[in-house]
């Protein structure tokens, strides 16, 4: 794993992701515009269980990792598009909805949290026995299917801790789905530093939360050669609380592209 250079001010923003449909795949971007409730495009639609009102996440349907989902840019706008497993992309709409039930086994369709409102979700109780574990649900934030915080921010020097001390487990970032990937600081898990610090980025305030608490969904397989590892998430759990990454989130809106400096407010 290569690291970027380091900014000036200890931290520069190395890459950006969004991920417009909650636990599908997404995109990475140039620039995000920051709003009040997180990146705009981000966990935008997601998937709903018409039986149980549910919107699904990978943490109990990790089929959904298997799909894609990304804005296409026209003279209209930005237009959301899902690749499923062995279809052609799709726009939202009938269609769309039938291939999802298809795909998932169970009537499905997609919902914007616009629309929709708060989302319920389901995630198991054991990752260790997933067929067998109890399920838990709970709510998220309204406005957005996020689980809890506007934004997702990891470093490169974390994963490249966890490459050091497990060198045989797959520690890509894409299992981690971060909002924005920094390179810079200082110490095995510069991000941690930073818990309760406010930070300029571009022209974008945040506030730093929290540590990012990992589940399942970091050990299910992914397109790309991302296999199952149940031993990613064991070792976090054993050496660091089960934890990589912060959460943050955001004080005043604004715009940031790759490339910034991440400065201490």
């Amino acid at each position: 794993m290569q690291r970027a250079r380091w900014g000036a001010g200890g931290f520069q923003v190395w890459r950006l992701f969004r991920y417009p449909v909650k636990s599908m795949r997404g995109m990475m971007a140039e620039q995000l515009m920051v709003l009040e409730d997180g990146a705009r495009w981000d966990r935008a639609y997601g998937v709903l269980e018409c039986s149980t009102d549910t919107v699904l996440s990978a943490k109990a349907e990790g089929r959904l990792l298997q799909a894609a989902a990304f804005f296409a840019l026209d003279r209209g706008g930005a237009s959301l598009v899902v690749r499923l497993p062995e279809r052609a992309p799709m726009t939202p709409g009938p269609m769309l909805d039938e291939a999802l039930s298809a795909f998932l086994g169970r009537p499905c369709r997609l919902v914007a949290a616009s629309e929709h409102g708060q989302g319920t979700y389901e995630a198991i109780e054991d990752f260790e026995h997933e067929d067998e574990s109890a399920r838990r649900r709970f709510a998220g934030p309204p406005t957005r299917f996020v689980d809890e915080s506007h934004l997702h921010i990891l470093s490169l020097a974390s994963l490249e801790t966890m490459a050091k001390q497990r060198p045989e487990l797959d520690w890509r970032l894409e299992r981690f789905r971060p909002n924005i990937v920094l390179s810079g600081g200082e110490g095995p898990a510069p991000e941690l530093e930073l818990i309760g610090r406010r930070m300029r980025v571009g022209s974008a305030e945040i506030e730093i939360t929290g540590p990012c608490r990992r589940c399942v969904v970091i050990t299910r397989a992914q397109p790309g050669g991302i296999e199952r590892q149940l031993d990613v998430l064991r070792h976090l759990n054993a050496e660091h609380g089960a934890t990589i990454g912060v959460r943050a989130r955001v004080l005043t809106p604004g715009r940031i592209a790759a490339g910034d400096i991440a400065a201490l407010c």
